[in-house]
């Protein structure tokens, strides 16, 4: 999957009603280079991954907060494309002091969706909690369990784009790992032997939901590397209706370990 051309743009513009001052603005994102350059600080690791899904680099400011957004991004159908440190965005709210204060503001990320676009701001789970006491009017935790940020929302929604906070707490770190330990299949082709395959579809059909290792018990000479790819080309009919994300959640240890 590559980033949308400019005539994909504009269909997907048309489709999901973008207004024309929306479209311009998120199109000169599009064709801009990111508003900042990101850096390690002592709490944290920067860096670039290599976006697949957009040709380019795309910055991080954390390997465990943005990176993690960033891979789950990358194998998420929904997303279509993803830019970082788009644009500086002015908020407006009132500081715990009682004060009113008016911040320039750098999102995380413009995430552009089959059926949506907005900002998101990618954020550890404890630091969300200690925002909530220090700026309590731009950081608030929802009924839901998840968070928002209202000066964020009203600054967004000024341009036509929606603004969501993130949290680490969304994803269980097997998750990410498990993400990061199948990327090989999804960058690279792999060929599977027409045998190998009819040897796990057989062992599905017979036993479905059979766990991984029993499949390597009972078919000894079965490179795991077949299943892997399979899962990752969505081949596996026992396992058609758990998607991948529930799945890789649902393992209860890495999958490196099944190699």
């Amino acid at each position: 999957m590559a980033r949308l051309t400019d005539e994909e743009f504009r269909v997907w513009c048309q489709r999901n009603n973008i207004e024309p001052q929306t479209a311009a603005y998120i199109q000169r994102i599009r064709e801009a280079s990111p508003e900042r350059k990101v850096h390690s600080r002592a709490s944290n690791v920067s860096g670039r991954y290599p976006s697949m899904k957009m040709g380019c680099s795309i910055q991080f400011e954390s390997q465990h907060v943005e990176l993690w957004g960033i891979y789950t991004m990358e194998r998420d159908e929904d997303v279509l494309e993803m830019y970082d440190q788009p644009t500086r965005i002015q908020l407006h709210y009132q500081a715990r002091s009682g004060r009113k204060t008016s911040p320039w503001h750098t999102p995380d990320f413009l995430v552009l969706r089959c059926a949506s676009a907005g900002f998101e701001e990618w954020k550890p789970a404890a630091s969300l909690d200690k925002l909530a006491v220090s700026q309590p009017h731009r950081y608030q935790r929802q009924a839901s369990g998840g968070w928002k940020s209202p000066p964020g929302e009203i600054a967004a929604s000024e341009v036509g784009l929606s603004y969501r906070v993130r949290s680490s707490a969304e994803y269980h770190p097997l998750y990410i790992q498990n993400l990061k330990f199948l990327q090989d299949f999804w960058t690279h082709p792999f060929h599977i032997e027409a045998q190998q395959e009819a040897q796990v579809r057989e062992s599905l059909e017979a036993y479905p939901g059979v766990s991984v290792f029993s499949l390597l018990d009972a078919h000894p000479g079965l490179p795991v590397d077949v299943v892997w790819a399979m899962l990752v080309k969505q081949r596996l009919s026992g396992w058609d209706d758990v998607s991948l994300p529930s799945f890789l959640s649902g393992q209860r240890r890495n999958l490196h370990d099944a190699r």
